[in-house]
């Protein structure tokens, strides 16, 4: 007999069309429509003003660990830790743009501080659960649905909060779920939090805001065009400096997705260094989500066959051809490239505090694709998971809904990967190609992320900066921008008994078990 815990976790996922997105099948609408979720018309009390902020950003460690009820549930606070409250509950929020995959209102809505005065919804037709709880059904009033349709074998999977606040200032979280209470409890989760900006007369010229702005406009939304826009334009985005916007889009209109990655990052040939034969590139993937071969003919991976060849100009950007696995090994032992794809075993899932129900946002359908599969674990010895010995009690090995790639870069063979970056994307964007496109196709879903170059970019686990108390005090660095992340400081390689976890697959004699 399968567990209870899967049986809800198949329950609740089986009902999700990866196909479409949707949840449900939805009523056909226009093409956008912002619905007031009228169940009371009504304010709520303008109370608790007085009520404390959420904990201070520290701007050279921008992304939180988001707080879970069930792992956290004893755990004193931190300023790596964040939740939607500290978000959303704000007594000087006044209004707030989400954008998301799913929303159920009945948690999200109850995050809010009463004082918000305008809560705008972007969602794909089908994504939103309505409200039914009281408290909920208080707060439509104030909410507006800014819904729309998307084609078959796409979905609106952005997520990011655009918050204004009362002082006229500006601030941005992108996290990594999806407004679901289980999806914020249940996997591991991460946000990025930018430093608040300021509204200017004149804002001066930033990438970073130009890409969001064209983001924004790749909608062709009546609502977006009209509330959200005008407010991003009026900000001064200098403190972002380094930090770039990166964001997929179907609209044939922008240059988006791995294209506009790739430009961001252009391949640059070291000249007249000789020591540079010595230096290994280390290429990391850690996401929830791994897509199907990018040919029918022969197996071939988004991130071995495109994304690494032309990150390190083994093949032209705008390529049309991709190489053949046998050529693709001797090019990545000629650049010494090793690549690592971080995706958890079902022991890792099994061994979880929440057991199998931390495993229903993980989507890699090997069984259906074995020679996709046996190419990237025999041939490209590509899996890793996280080191047992180095785990928090708390979080275990539970593995985390975020998106992160990442290059770092040794110069000698004592030295350990991925303690300082070359550059690291924080996305929504999974492994896949409606998610990035390729070299010549756009790509099919909305999708957003941030892409960090700072020249002092270095990497921490959350396990040392919340959980190891031996090192907490001593551990945080106070130089540069630090990428925090959930996994164990070290990784290692998948070992002969390890199996990917497949969420198509029967797993119910270890659920028994």
């Amino acid at each position: 007999m399968v567990s209870d815990t899967r049986k809800r976790v198949a329950e609740r996922w089986s009902r999700v069309d990866y196909r479409s997105g949707a949840i449900e099948p939805a009523v056909k609408k226009p093409k956008s429509e912002v619905i007031d979720l009228t169940g009371s018309d009504s304010d709520n009390s303008d109370n608790g003003d007085q009520e404390e902020q959420g904990p201070p950003v520290k701007p050279n460690y921008p992304f939180k660990l988001v707080k879970s009820q069930i792992f956290d549930k004893n755990l004193k606070n931190s300023h790596h830790l964040i939740d939607l409250r500290d978000v959303l509950h704000d007594p000087s929020l006044r209004k707030s743009f989400l954008f998301s995959f799913q929303y159920e209102l009945d948690f999200l809505l109850e995050q809010f501080h009463p004082n918000v005065q305008k809560i705008v919804l972007v969602a794909q037709e089908g994504t939103v659960l309505p409200p039914t709880t009281p408290k909920a059904l208080s707060w439509v009033g104030k909410t507006h649905l800014c819904e729309f349709r998307m084609p078959p074998f796409t979905c609106h999977h952005s997520k990011l909060i655009i918050n204004v606040y009362q002082d006229g200032s500006l601030q941005l979280f992108m996290p990594s779920n999806n407004f679901t209470y289980a999806e914020t409890n249940y996997p591991q989760q991460v946000c990025w939090v930018s430093p608040r900006l300021s509204a200017c007369a004149s804002p001066a010229s930033s990438s970073f805001q130009s890409d969001l702005l064209n983001y924004l406009k790749s909608y062709d939304l009546r609502e977006i065009n009209r509330y959200i826009i005008p407010e991003v334009e009026k900000f001064n985005f200098e403190p972002l400096e380094g930090t770039e916007f990166v964001y997929s889009t179907p609209s044939k209109d922008y240059l988006s997705g791995f294209q506009l990655l790739a430009q961001k990052l252009r391949y640059k040939k070291e000249n007249g260094d000789t020591s540079i034969k010595h230096h290994l590139s280390h290429y990391l993937c850690q996401s929830s989500s791994v897509g199907n071969s990018l040919s029918r003919k022969e197996p071939c991976n988004l991130l071995t066959h495109m994304i690494i060849p032309v990150l390190e100009g083994i093949i032209p950007k705008d390529s049309k051809k991709l190489p053949s696995t046998s050529q693709l090994l001797e090019d990545y032992r000629s650049h010494h490239i090793v690549p690592y794809l971080l995706y958890p075993t079902v022991q890792e899932i099994v061994d979880s505090p929440v057991g199998w129900l931390c495993s229903g946002w993980f989507n890699f359908n090997y069984n259906k694709d074995m020679a996709h599969y046996n190419m990237l674990r025999d041939e490209f010895n590509i899996f890793h998971k996280q080191k047992k010995s180095q785990l928090s009690p708390q979080r275990r090995a539970t593995p985390s809904h975020s998106k992160f790639y990442m290059k770092s870069t040794t110069r000698n063979p004592n030295e350990k990967p991925f303690r300082e970056l070359d550059w690291c994307l924080f996305t929504s964007a999974n492994l896949s190609f409606s998610a990035w496109g390729k070299t010549s196709a756009k790509p099919r879903n909305y999708e957003v992320g941030i892409l960090l170059k700072s020249p002092d970019l270095r990497c921490q686990s959350f396990v040392d900066l919340i959980y190891n108390t031996k090192l907490q005090n001593d551990s945080e660095n106070t130089n540069g921008t630090t990428v925090a992340v959930p996994w164990t400081p070290d990784l290692e390689p998948y070992e002969k008994i390890d199996e990917t976890f497949c969420i198509s697959k029967d797993y119910s004699q270890l659920s028994s078990s």
